[in-house]
């Protein structure tokens, strides 16, 4: 796997948090946690049953509040009020219950972007870095770059043309067959699955898709999502998509669902035989 098929683990703007933010927030939620448990226990021994009930109630509240909060934002009281947010290296949403033991990590949201934010812009971006293989010198350009001029350089060269996926102004990998965006959406046949950070609910679990055909043009497809989508063109234009409807994608193209955007990049590998 090339360095164009991986996720960017780490958003531009973005991150992590410093030692003593997360010392602080640990402290935070532990001061919080043992006030509770020192309330309960100390109205238990002085012979106030209704207050210890109450305070054994608040503590109940308080650790399910902080589960919640840490499993849909990211967040505990102590990370609240030291400016950090734990999020999945996978696709920077908040990790929930079902990733917790996964690959996670924790960004400073006070001095720097929050990895859940979008970004409402696809910049064109510039030629990807050099793809090394064992047995071929490669060169990766972008779709503006005349291939020709390569190959003429390099009559044993061999080009191959990807598209890849721009979510929120960073790569998201190549496109490759297809892809299916949205909160937590399903893989289906050949498509890979991309979850999109949501804490706003204004993307459907299954949103959009994206499929390469065999001519190398790519399509959208709003997959019947609760608040549609909308394909701004290179040129200003916008328009809806109509659901099920493929729109071929060109490059500087911006397909925008809820304040999540996505678009692509085509770029040319160049593969050069050693001799």
């Amino acid at each position: 796997m090339t360095s164009i098929d991986r996720a960017t683990r780490h958003p531009a703007g973005t991150a992590r948090a410093r030692a003593g933010q997360v010392a602080g927030a640990f402290g935070i939620d532990l001061l919080a946690l043992a006030a509770l448990v020192g309330l309960t226990v100390a109205a238990a021994i002085a012979g106030h049953p209704d207050l210890a009930i109450l305070a054994g109630l608040a503590l109940v509240g308080f650790v399910v509040g902080q589960v919640l909060s840490w499993s849909r934002s990211g967040r505990s009281l102590g990370y609240w009020a030291t400016g950090v947010r734990q999020v999945s290296t996978a696709d920077g949403a908040p990790p929930g219950l079902a990733r917790a033991l996964g690959s996670n990590w924790l960004a400073d949201v006070r001095h720097a972007r929050d990895p859940v934010d979008p970004e409402i812009t696809v910049p064109l971006l510039p030629p990807v870095a050099p793809v090394a293989a064992p047995s071929a010198s490669s060169q990766v350009v972008d779709a503006s770059t005349p291939v020709d001029a390569v190959e003429l350089a390099a009559p044993e060269a061999q080009s191959t043309s990807r598209a890849l996926l721009v979510i929120d102004g960073r790569v998201s990998g190549a496109i490759g067959e297809g892809v299916v965006i949205g909160r937590n959406p399903t893989p289906s046949g050949s498509e890979r699955a991309v979850s999109v950070a949501d804490l706003q609910r204004e993307i459907s679990k299954v949103h959009l898709a994206l499929q390469m055909d065999e001519n190398g043009r790519v399509w959208a497809i709003d997959r019947q999502s609760t608040n549609g989508s909308t394909i701004t063109r290179r040129d200003g234009v916008a328009e809806r998509l109509t659901p099920s409807k493929p729109v071929e994608l060109s490059i500087g193209d911006v397909v925008q669902f809820g304040s999540h955007t996505v678009g692509v990049q085509f770029v040319t590998e160049v593969r050069v035989a050693k001799r």
